[in-house]
């Protein structure tokens, strides 16, 4: 029911959704509230659960990260302790038999300092050499068209890309659909909608 696209771009991390929520009757809306948000310095598109989204958004106090941390050893440690915290509390985790905690049914693109990282259902934080990546169930369609129009390596128009992928996952996705919304998380940690 999703498709979440992120590209980093000169110290920026430009990331759109679509508006398509559905469940396994496929019943169909449009929603009000986009996928794509931020809660402080840092910039989420999440996939799954509306609830999910939610709590990143409202629930999530982000912790402080010390400046002499490197920001994937923060992120894999303080960071998603602070998550999986946060969302046992709410009760949104699910444990396995074997005490293995997962984010109950999602996943989601996080920008943080310039970069793009994925945080899986399990908790780990994966960073593209390709500097993009997508997520939800037009991500394989949104990736192909970026890889596509990345082929040259260039990137001149990072909105038009990140939207036109998003075009291509709602075309081929019965699952996805507009409008589209595309946010910027600039170097200083702001975050602006610019589509």
């Amino acid at each position: 029911m999703t498709c979440i696209v992120g590209i980093e771009h000169n110290d920026c991390v430009y990331m759109g959704c679509d508006s398509a929520a559905s469940d396994d009757a496929f019943r169909f809306a449009t929603m009000v509230d986009t996928k794509v948000f931020s809660n402080g310095n840092m910039l989420m598109g999440m996939c799954g659960t509306f609830r999910l989204g939610q709590l990143l958004k409202h629930a999530l106090d982000i912790p402080d990260h010390d400046p002499r941390t490197d920001d994937m050893k923060w992120l894999c440690t303080t960071y998603v302790d602070a998550v999986r915290t946060m969302l046992d509390d709410k009760g949104h985790i699910i444990k396995g038999e074997h005490v293995v905690e997962e984010i109950e049914n999602g996943d989601y693109l996080m920008g943080y300092n310039g970069k793009l990282y994925l945080v899986e259902a399990n908790f780990q934080v994966l960073r593209a050499a390709d500097g993009y990546m997508a997520t939800g169930c037009g991500c394989d369609l949104a990736l192909g068209a970026l890889h596509c129009m990345m082929s040259n390596g260039k990137i001149n128009n990072p909105v038009k890309l990140v939207e036109e992928a998003l075009k291509a996952a709602s075309h081929h996705s019965a699952a996805c659909a507009p409008p589209h919304h595309v946010f910027k998380l600039d170097s200083e940690g702001k975050t602006t909608k610019v589509l």
